[in-house]
Parts: C-alpha cells; sequence; structure tokens
C-alpha cells in the first residue's frame, strides 16, 4: 500500500509531538513529586523542631535518654505535646448569645407574648389563641397575672423561641472528649491542672515515624530501622550534640491534602496535555498540506512535461527550497521549449539543406540521362562539387551529434597551438591572396605554448573561421590574427574588415544551421553548422570562444585555451 506524502509527513510529525508530550508530563510529574516530597519533609523537620526543644530540655534535666528509654508512656506524652504546639487549634463554633440555650432570647413585652400589655383597668387576660398558632406561651390562669410560671429544673433554661411548653430543649452537656479529660486531670493529685485541648490526629503521620538517637546515632526509643530512612535534626544542650530526632522518610503521602493536591496538578498536566495534543495535531496536518501542497502542483506539471507540454509553468509564491525548487522547474521547462523549437527547426533546416543538393544531383542526372546535356568536364565537376558539398554537410552532422552525445573523443598530446593555426593559414594563404583579402599575423612569442588538445579538431577550428572570413569580408579586405599569451591561457583574435552582421545576428552565431543573410544563399554561406562546430571543439578543450562587433564593422572573434605549460623559445 502506498501512503502520500501528506500522511507520512502527519504521522512524522504527530509521533514526535506525541513523544515529547510524554516525556514531558513523565518529566514534569517526576520532578513535581521529587521537589513536593523534598518540600514536605522540610514542613516536617520544621514540624519537630517543638520536639526537639522539649527533648533538650528533658536532657538538661536528667542528664541522659535512660529514663526516657524505659518510659514508653512519656515518648508518646511528648509526641502528643509536640503535635500539639505545631498544630493549629480546633475549629470552635462562635460564641453562643447570651440567651441561647438559657431561656427565649429577651423580647419586646408584646413580642411572642400575644397582643401588648394594657394597664390595669383594660383587663388582666389576653385573649384566647387559637391553638394551632404556636406562638409564646400557652394561654395562662387569669390569676397568675402576666408573668410566665416557673418552670422545672430539669427543663434547662428556656424554650426556643416560636415553639410551645410541651417542646424539651435538650439540656447542656460537654463534648466526651472534653469530659474524659477532665475526668483524668480530676484524678490526678496536686494543683488543678489547665486541662489539653483535644487537637486533631496527625494527618501526616509524623509521631509513628519519630526516633530518638544518642549523641553516637544509636537508637533510644522509636522507630527501629537502618539510620539512612532518616531525616535526622540535632539536639542541642549547651552548645553540646546530645542527641538526634529522626523522621522516617516515605515515598507516599499521607496527608489527604497532600493526595489532592497531588491529583489536580496531575489532572492539570493531563488537561494541558491533551490540550496541546489537540493543538498539535491540527497544526501537523495544516502543516503537512501546506507543504505537500506545491509538490502536488509539481507532480502535475511535471507529468504535462514528460507529455511534451512544454508551456508548462509552475506558480509557487513560497521563497523556500520548494519556491527554488519550482524556479528551477520553470526555467528547466523554458529550456526544453527552447530546445524543442530548435530541434524543429534543427529539422526543418537538415531537411532542406539535404534536398537542396540532392535536388540538384537529381537535376543533373536526369539530363544527362534524357541527353539534355552532355557528360562534359563542367558537368561532371558540378556533380563532384554537390556530392563534397552534401559530405561536408553529414560530417559535420555527425560531429555536431558526437559532440551532444559527449562522444566527440579527442586524441590528445601535447602541442602549440599556434603551430597548428599556422598550418591552416598556410592551406588558406593562396585563397585569402585570390580574394584580396590581406593577412596580418604575427605568430612570433617569446615563449612557446603548450596544451593537451588534438591538432585535427584545432586545425578544424581555425578552417572554419578562415572559410567565415572568405565567405563574409567583402572584397579588397583585411584579416588581423594576434595571440597574447598568459601563464595560464592563450587567447587568439580574428579580427576582419567587416561588413560583419547585423547586433541582433550576433548572439545567434554559433546556433545550428544559422545563416545571417535573410535569403539563405548557399552560394555565400555555408551549411551554417561550422561556428557551432568551433564552439563545441572548443569547450571540449576547456576553452570558449566568442563574437563581437569589431570597431571597423567587421567581426571579432576571441578563442581562449588553456596552457598547460609555457617553455622557452629557445629550448
Amino acid at each position: 500500500m502506498k501512503y502520500k506524502l501528506a500522511y507520512k509527513l502527519f504521522v512524522a510529525f504527530l509521533l514526535t509531538n506525541i513523544v515529547g508530550i510524554v516525556l514531558l508530563v513523565g518529566g514534569m510529574q517526576y520532578f513535581m513529586r521529587q521537589y513536593f516530597f523534598d518540600f514536605v519533609r522540610q514542613i516536617e523537620l520544621n514540624k519537630i523542631d517543638h520536639l526537639v526543644q522539649r527533648l533538650a530540655d528533658e536532657y538538661r534535666q536528667k542528664g541522659s535518654w535512660e529514663d526516657l528509654q524505659e518510659n514508653q508512656s512519656h515518648w508518646q506524652n511528648l509526641l502528643r505535646l509536640s503535635n500539639a504546639s505545631h498544630s493549629p487549634p480546633p475549629m470552635r463554633p462562635p460564641p453562643r448569645p447570651p440567651h441561647e440555650g438559657m431561656g427565649p432570647p429577651l423580647r419586646p413585652p408584646h413580642e411572642g407574648m400575644g397582643p401588648p400589655l394594657r394597664p390595669p383597668h383594660e383587663g388582666m387576660r389576653p385573649p384566647p389563641r387559637p391553638p394551632h398558632e404556636g406562638i409564646g406561651p400557652p394561654p395562662r390562669p387569669p390569676h397568675e397575672g402576666m408573668r410566665p410560671p416557673p418552670r422545672p429544673p430539669h427543663e434547662g433554661m428556656g424554650s426556643p423561641p416560636g415553639h410551645g411548653g410541651d417542646h424539651q430543649p435538650p439540656s447542656f452537656r460537654p463534648p466526651p472528649e472534653l469530659v474524659d479529660e477532665m475526668l483524668s486531670i480530676k484524678d490526678i493529685p496536686g494543683p488543678p491542672v489547665k486541662p489539653i485541648p483535644n487537637y486533631p490526629p496527625d494527618p501526616m503521620m509524623i509521631a509513628p515515624r519519630l526516633t530518638l538517637f544518642d549523641a553516637e546515632k544509636r537508637w533510644v526509643i522509636g522507630r527501629q530501622t537502618d539510620l539512612d530512612n532518616f531525616a535526622l535534626r540535632t539536639i542541642e544542650v549547651n552548645g553540646k550534640t546530645v542527641g538526634w530526632v529522626g523522621i522516617q522518610r516515605v515515598e507516599t503521602f499521607f496527608a489527604p491534602k497532600d493526595i489532592e493536591f497531588i491529583q489536580q496538578q496531575t489532572r492539570g498536566i493531563y488537561i494541558s496535555s491533551l490540550g496541546v495534543l489537540l493543538f498539535s495535531i491540527i497544526v501537523t496536518w495544516l502543516l503537512a498540506q501546506h507543504l505537500v501542497k506545491p509538490l502536488r502542483k509539481l507532480t502535475t506539471a511535471t507529468q504535462a512535461l514528460a507529455a511534451r507540454r512544454f508551456g508548462t509553468r509552475v506558480t509557487v509564491k513560497t521563497q523556500d527550497e520548494v519556491g527554488q525548487l519550482a524556479t528551477d522547474f520553470n526555467q528547466m521547462a523554458y529550456t526544453l521549449e527552447q530546445y524543442e523549437q530548435m530541434r524543429q527547426q534543427w529539422l526543418a533546416d537538415v531537411a532542406h539543406e539535404l534536398r537542396t543538393p540532392l535536388s540538384i544531383l537529381r537535376g543533373e542526372v536526369e539530363a544527362l540521362q534524357d541527353g539534355i546535356r552532355e557528360a562534359d568536364d563542367e558537368t561532371l565537376e558540378s556533380l563532384h562539387a554537390e556530392a563534397l558539398h552534401l559530405t561536408r554537410l553529414v560530417d559535420d552532422l555527425r560531429t555536431l551529434s558526437l559532440a551532444d552525445s559527449q562522444a566527440l573523443n579527442l586524441r590528445r598530446q601535447p602541442l602549440n597551438p599556434l603551430h597548428v593555426l599556422q598550418q591552416s593559414l598556410n592551406q588558406f594563404q593562396a585563397r585569402l591572396a585570390q580574394q584580396k583579402i590581406k593577412l596580418r599575423a604575427n605568430l612570433q612569442t617569446k615563449e612557446v605554448p603548450y596544451l593537451a588538445g588534438d591538432s585535427d579538431r584545432l586545425l578544424q577550428v581555425f578552417n572554419n573561421l578562415l572559410e567565415n572570413t572568405l565567405r563574409y569580408v567583402d572584397k579588397p579586405g583585411w584579416l588581423e590574427i594576434t595571440p597574447t599569451l598568459t601563464p595560464t591561457f592563450l587567447q587568439l583574435d580574428f579580427i576582419d574588415s567587416g561588413p560583419g552582421v547585423p547586433d541582433f545576428a550576433l548572439p545567434h552565431l554559433f546556433d545550428r544551421l544559422y545563416r545571417a543573410e535573410p535569403s539563405r544563399n548557399r552560394a555565400q554561406g555555408g551549411s551554417g553548422l561550422g561556428l557551432s562546430i568551433c564552439k563545441s571543439i572548443i569547450e571540449k578543450h576547456g576553452g570558449e570562444i566568442s563574437v563581437q562587433k569589431a570597431p571597423e564593422g567587421g567581426f571579432w572573434f576571441k578563442i581562449i585555451l588553456p596552457v598547460s605549460s609555457i617553455k622557452n623559445e629557445n629550448n
């Protein structure tokens, strides 16, 4: 099964985020518990400061730990007293109003007791009320007046407001734990002792984890376990260490508030992690789509390019590597479009170049067959010239095809390019003189350049340039050749008297089958492949060739060849 790139990117980014979130959550939980344990231990150590002080006082009075070691109840009592010292006082109910539990609240004379009191002459009894009202005490006999009757002693000190006399409120009793403490204190002989309040139990379970050690850290009383499991606090008397109080380390929580705090923090971490995960899923999906979108455009454009639709272009506005890839793709498509146009033009030009000599040969042969022309020397010379032209064209086409396929082999050997140029000049000197083209060439240099090259191919380049001079320089004219030698390269300048070609034609002179003359006159121009072959051969030697307009209006060809070594001319 093939998975799309968007899915792969999405899964890769998502897995990375999940692993990061898991590591983050695990690390947060681990360090949170560790730091919280350290925080709790520090609190526990602070809580036993009162016990340390009491134990110091105990040692100061007794001078040793022997009495405490033999009296477990006294140790427990010290722990309770220490717990009471550092524990907060219990929550007490707010003080009751003076009337609470001691009778009904004071009211105005008429509130809750029927109608307002009347003067004696208005009668002594209030009007009777319906029994369901339940407001105030029940109706009184006329002889009792307006004062309520005395209550039995066991009824407490009054009834709650709003209830009748049949309801008996509970009597006041102290809390049972306070009664027990008071009774236990009452039985102790001696002066009265102020009762110790009943504090809530130790929520952090500190007391069962406390142990007393002597100055040499030997166990005295308390929990017996390995000393390494204790966090110790010194007991000093007069600047001397007389013992140690150890609290056993624990890796769990006892206090409900601690457990609740850890649970709340854990829930918060999980909820935050879930939110981050959902956010990362959305962002990852959008990012994957954003990255894949231009690639989809490039895929579609590549398929169109494979179908030979070279006018296809990609529009990508990003400035990253994908945008650079799209720019390079558009440049490649433009180059292929130009090559396609050149290929079509090349085929048309080759067909034209081959058709012309073949048509001439066919006409000459048919004229001979029909007896229109005789097989004399002139006719045979014409046939031979067309055959040579056709041969040169085929050879040039083959040379260019070899250069395009990187199959143009050079028989490299050390040579002096100036000697090769001199050979070419010797071959064309008579023809140049016949065309009244004056040659000015001074090929003598103080040092001799050498390069590893193919003498036959370089001779072909120089012959093509001289042939180009014979075709395009007006008569009379001139050709000047100047060599310039440096330690790294040899420059050859070919400058003629012109007239040359228009400026717009200069960049196309090295194009294949290009002729500057519009009429494409075969009598004046060659095959249009000579300069293309020159460029291929020079580049094969690691050099370069260019053309520009000469000051006199003609051609100015520059050839630069790399020099492998320079020798003195006398050597």
